[in-house]
């Protein structure tokens, strides 16, 4: 099928932690997973693994430089793309 690599944050950055009650990545994962239409990738009522990388990279990435913690997070996708869920 394929490899979905998912870092919290880029080699030379630290993953914040305590936000939220999660580290700031796990936050945007699970929100993501959360019947979100923001990790819709295709606009299709479909959640796919690299639908939900791209949300997460964005929505870590956007948190983050609003509070002043620099982090962005790896995503790597190989293969073939997978939906995780449809949207309510």
């Amino acid at each position: 099928m394929g490899l979905h690599i998912y870092a919290s944050a880029s080699e030379k950055q630290t993953a914040m932690d305590g936000y939220q009650e999660n580290v700031l990545f796990t936050h945007a994962l699970l929100d993501g997973l959360n019947d979100n239409r923001g990790a819709d990738l295709h606009g299709d009522g479909k959640v796919s693994i690299v639908g939900l990388g791209d949300y997460s990279k964005r929505k870590t990435t956007e948190i983050s430089t609003r509070i002043g913690h620099g982090q962005t997070p790896l995503i790597i996708n190989f293969g073939k793309d997978s939906v995780l869920y449809e949207i309510k």
